[in-house]
């Protein structure tokens, strides 16, 4: 019973009697009476404000002072090129002394035993292109072999069956 009474509190705000039958006789008594619309707008323009608004538009948009363009020299292009250049020159420079360095710290023992353990292979065809350039008699064949390396190589390279000599791979 109390949750109806809750709901059923007056708001203090009350219509007057035949409002609502009686409000579309007044607004049409209104609207043609036309004292609900001013005569005026009730806003003033200053007299001779549209002689001079051209005039203060135009000084407004159009800029006083003409600005000065700065036009560079063609020292400063020159010189930015040489820098980059001189800079590109020792950058080149160190890497490749860095890459020889590195390369020269391997010892050649240590590359024999990379390439006889297989980890790099070449094969005919790649060895006469690497040294397509070199002719024949450029090769030092001088240096004679010794026989016990001779037979070494024999030894371990040669089919005992059919007395063939096999690659290593």
């Amino acid at each position: 019973m109390e949750k109806d009474k809750l709901h059923m509190k007056k708001s203090g705000f009350k219509v007057p009697e035949n409002y609502f039958s009686e409000f579309e006789n007044h607004l049409s008594d209104s609207i043609t009476s036309k004292t609900m619309l001013p005569k005026e707008s009730g806003f003033k323009v200053p007299e001779s404000y549209f002689d001079t608004l051209e005039t203060s538009i135009v000084s407004k948009v159009l800029p006083k002072k003409k600005t000065k363009v700065i036009k560079m020299s063609w020292f400063y292009n020159a010189a930015g090129i040489a820098a980059i250049f001189v800079i590109g020159f020792f950058i080149n420079n160190t890497l490749s002394k860095q890459n020889n360095t590195e390369i020269n710290r391997i010892a050649v023992s240590e590359i024999d035993a990379y390439i006889d353990e297989g980890y790099f292979s070449l094969n005919t065809f790649e060895i006469t292109e690497a040294f397509n350039d070199v002719s024949l008699s450029e090769i030092d064949m001088s240096s004679a072999l010794n026989e016990d390396d001779i037979f070494d190589y024999l030894e371990e390279n040669m089919n005992t069956y059919g007395g063939t000599i096999t690659e290593n791979k």
